[in-house]
């Protein structure tokens, strides 16, 4: 039996996306239900709404910037009043909230004032009720959702013989490492294994990111499947809520993930932290070295005397000068562990 899907928000300034998930949704065999097929009928606005969702499985609320139309004896918005009716009725409900640090929106599709604080004031029920998650345009929107409606509508899929998890991953993967802008925040799913030592996040990584120094770690590994060359994504980032599966999963041991491809425009020069003073030592040649004199050793700590006495002499003629390197970069692309799907299974050897 097809299960029917509604779709609440705002209208005008949500077109686009709206629009985006109905196509989404004719993939799948369900009902969608949804203002732009309501038609004329002896009800209010507001009824007609409220009666969809009263018929539908699942609820699908978009929330932008805008508070939308307000039914007078409440002071709620319609948008608000359909997604408390589906609470009422114990629907599947999947929120998704505009990412206000990263979208651009024209102003006319702005509330200010009173609707402002009541739209606030709505987003901090849903965020303290729901585990949301964020879009910043309809195709991040409709990646996100489409992860969501594989799990719950399994088998109400059309096709589902082509479809390909690791495919589709690297499909988007090739166009995050292209576009990293449009294609951030996305989930994928990867079959990786750890392959070197894990190091605290550096403070500089957490706070562009939002991590919490000093509780979240990096790990070197390679994605075995899909066949991805990137150096950009050879550490997966974990947070504390995930460190269990860290210390349960062995080097060179594959396990299936969902990771979440995240982008800073902000130039991260190390990925390490250092919770304590640490001296790093780097040589180069020394330019100023004469090769037709004998050449002094580079001296340090207990033979800094005696450096300083070739210096004062005029005989100081090392080949190698330390120094530090810093390789400049524009950014940095990463891959957040977000949840574990099952271990590969292996074969067991004789």
């Amino acid at each position: 039996m097809k299960k029917n899907v509604f779709i609440s928000s705002t209208f005008e300034d949500l077109i686009p996306h709206r629009k985006a998930i109905w196509e989404l949704l004719e993939n799948y065999e369900v009902n969608v239900k949804g203002m732009e097929a309501f038609g004329a009928r002896k009800e209010s606005p507001l009824e007609t709404c409220l009666n969809e969702v009263n018929q539908s499985d699942i609820y699908i609320g978009i929330i932008g910037y805008r508070f939308g139309s307000i039914e007078n004896y409440s002071g709620k918005s319609f948008t608000q009043l359909e997604y408390e009716r589906a609470v009422k009725e114990d629907k599947e409900i999947l929120i998704y909230l505009i990412n206000e640090k990263e979208t651009k929106v024209e102003i006319k599709n702005v509330d200010f004032g009173e609707k402002r604080n009541k739209l606030q004031n709505f987003k901090s029920i849903l965020k303290d009720k729901h585990t949301i998650d964020t879009f910043t345009h309809p195709e991040n929107l409709t990646l996100k959702l489409k992860q969501r409606l594989d799990e719950l509508l399994d088998k109400n899929k059309i096709d589902t013989s082509e479809t390909d998890d690791y495919k589709e991953s690297k499909r988007i993967i090739e166009r995050f490492l292209l576009l990293p802008r449009v294609y951030s925040d996305i989930d994928v799913k990867l079959e990786i294994e750890f392959t070197g030592k894990a190091f605290p996040l550096s403070k500089d990584l957490c706070s562009s990111f939002s991590f919490s120094y000093g509780k979240t770690i990096g790990v070197p590994i390679k994605i075995c499947n899909p066949q991805i060359d990137s150096p950009n994504l050879e550490t997966l980032i974990i947070e504390e809520r995930h460190i269990d599966f860290f210390f349960e999963n062995k080097e060179n041991e594959k396990v299936e993930i969902m990771a979440r491809l995240l982008f800073t425009e902000k130039r991260i020069e190390n990925l390490q932290a250092n919770f304590f003073d640490e001296r790093n030592k780097h040589f180069k040649l020394n330019p100023n070295y004469d090769p037709n004199r004998p050449s002094t050793p580079l001296l340090h700590e207990n033979g800094a005397f005696i450096s300083e006495m070739f210096a004062f002499s005029g005989n100081y003629n090392p080949k190698f000068i330390e120094t530090t390197e810093i390789k400049k970069g524009e950014g940095r692309a990463i891959l957040v562990l977000n949840r574990v799907i099952n271990k590969a299974q292996h074969p067991t050897k004789l």
